[in-house]
């Protein structure tokens, strides 16, 4: 018969001990191993009356609100398409004190005299929308604007194109997997994000791209100093066949709305819908 073992308490403080540093070893390993969240802030500020009418007015656009239900109205921007038969652009913007301003400069450098018709619409709490933002909601507004513009072109999507930026690249990516059915007629996504933080709320485009059923240009640029270029290789390697990825050299986040070069390869896709994309400066 073996004699019984007596358990000291020394013997429970290294076993303890042991234990601890084991967990502490799993813990910092699977930090290591989990992919980083990138933290914002909203960069969400007023914009007066004044300043939305004198957007309003400038050559080409005119005022488009957009009724939230419950009392609140998104501020939005419409530049008219030249006929019946042109495409449309529906630009949802990134994180920014400017969002309107932002977005009309740069679908002014996007359509240029092509006659294409674009609205971009200020997300809740953003440039005088009602609300605050939150992501359930941003979504359910974009869906619902996304129905408006197709309504409004006939009941078809193939005249209509969805383009997000940065933020925007998780709302248009929301927007094309509850389109599945009825895809736009292509997805660009400028600058997207995978997962991130802001103000304590969780915006991500992996979710929805199993759900991509379109052609989706993914641009990034070779620079961003806000998020990585990883994260469009990543997107494109999950979107598969429906990706065309295109990184170009030197472009920082903010560039993508500003440069020409990023400005000849969007139009060429929406265009062509990424057919014989031809960007001899980039990195696919």
């Amino acid at each position: 018969m073996s004699r019984p073992v007596r358990v000291t308490v020394r013997h429970l403080g290294v076993a303890a001990a042991a234990l601890v540093a084991a967990l502490g070893a799993w813990v910092a390993g699977a930090r290591l191993r989990a992919p980083r969240v990138l933290r914002f802030d909203y960069w969400a500020a007023p914009l007066d009356e004044e300043g939305y009418r004198a957007l309003a007015a400038r050559d080409g656009w005119s005022a488009r609100p957009f009724d939230l239900g419950g009392g609140l109205v998104a501020r939005g921007l419409e530049r008219a398409a030249r006929d019946a038969s042109a495409p449309w652009i529906v630009f949802f913007p990134g994180n920014s004190g400017t969002v309107l301003e932002d977005s009309q400069k740069y679908l002014d450098a996007l359509v240029g005299d092509r006659g294409w018709g674009a609205v971009v619409w200020a997300y809740r709490g953003f440039d005088g929308s009602g609300g605050a933002p939150k992501p359930e909601l941003l979504v359910d507004d974009a869906w619902r604007q996304y129905q408006l513009v197709v309504q409004e072109r006939g009941g078809s999507p193939a005249q209509v194109h969805v383009i997000g930026f940065s933020l925007g690249s998780a709302i248009a990516s929301a927007v094309e997997a509850r389109a599945a059915d009825h895809p736009p007629a292509s997805v660009v996504l400028l600058a997207p994000l995978t997962v991130v933080d802001v103000s304590g709320d969780s915006y991500e485009t992996l979710r929805y791209l199993d759900a991509f059923r379109g052609p989706t240009l993914v641009l990034h640029g070779g620079s961003d100093d806000t998020l990585p270029v990883s994260g469009a290789r990543e997107v494109a390697n999950r979107l598969g066949t429906h990706a065309h990825l295109v990184v170009l050299p030197g472009l920082r986040h903010f560039d993508l709305l500003a440069s020409k070069a990023a400005v000849d390869v969007v139009r060429s896709f929406t265009e062509g819908h990424g057919d014989d994309l031809e960007a001899p400066a980039a990195v696919r």
